[in-house]
């Protein structure tokens, strides 16, 4: 089966790309920096796809022939110069996946967004996707708030999208914005990282890389 995947570059997308074909997926992987992409180039069942989730043709040239979509591509750093960055990749950019399946006739789309939608536990309880919004920290959480809220009106329209939302992400592979924790890891471990981030007694949930990309998988 051939199956599209946004984000192929990046720290969870890498991982899923290389595991997918290595399940015999052919993956249409879309790409922007020849650098990043040499870790994909090598493997018979990915094909690269040089293009833009802001670029609708670009989207639909390595659409084109697939049944499935991964869109995993985000603006996703705590903070940007310009704000508008995280609407523009994060909304815009999801919008233009969206339309390019719905016009494809894809059969399913996973969407990657984030736990941090759904703000802090409150005293010990556990927070989940039932458990409403209780605020934001970033316009990182902002945007993939409001990409969630047009992928649910979407969902009620008959489009089939399934939402994941993972939570702090480490492991091995690239150093990127969003491999911060284990960026963190290897800083404290070459002596570089002095201080405990907050007041040293909050408690956060952290998931293993290959567990997301099995979430997923299993999510498809």
């Amino acid at each position: 089966m051939n199956v599209f995947l946004t984000g192929a570059t990046g720290y969870i997308g890498n991982r899923l790309a290389l595991s997918l074909a290595d399940m015999g997926y052919r993956v249409h992987a879309l790409y922007r920096s020849e650098e990043k992409a040499k870790s994909l180039k090598n493997h018979s069942n990915i094909v690269l796809f040089k293009g833009d989730i802001l670029d609708a043709k670009s989207l639909e040239l390595a659409m084109l022939g697939c049944r499935q979509v991964f869109h995993v591509a985000a603006c996703a750093k705590a903070w940007e110069k310009d704000p508008s960055t995280f609407y523009r990749l994060n909304v815009e950019g999801t919008l233009n996946v969206l339309n390019v399946a719905q016009k494809l006739n894809i059969e399913k789309i996973v969407f990657t967004s984030t736990a941090g939608i759904f703000g802090p536990s409150e005293d010990g309880s556990f927070t989940d996707e039932t458990s409403g919004i209780s605020g934001f920290f970033t316009d990182y959480e902002k945007s993939k708030k409001t990409a969630e809220d047009i992928i649910r009106q979407r969902a009620g329209e008959g489009q089939h999208i399934v939402i994941v939302n993972p939570t702090r992400v480490y492991g091995p592979g690239l150093l990127s914005e969003s491999n911060g924790v284990t960026r963190m890891v290897k800083l404290y471990l070459e002596g570089k990282w002095h201080f405990i981030p907050g007041n040293g007694k909050s408690i956060g949930n952290y998931a293993f890389v290959d567990d997301v990309v099995q979430g997923h998988i299993l999510a498809m």
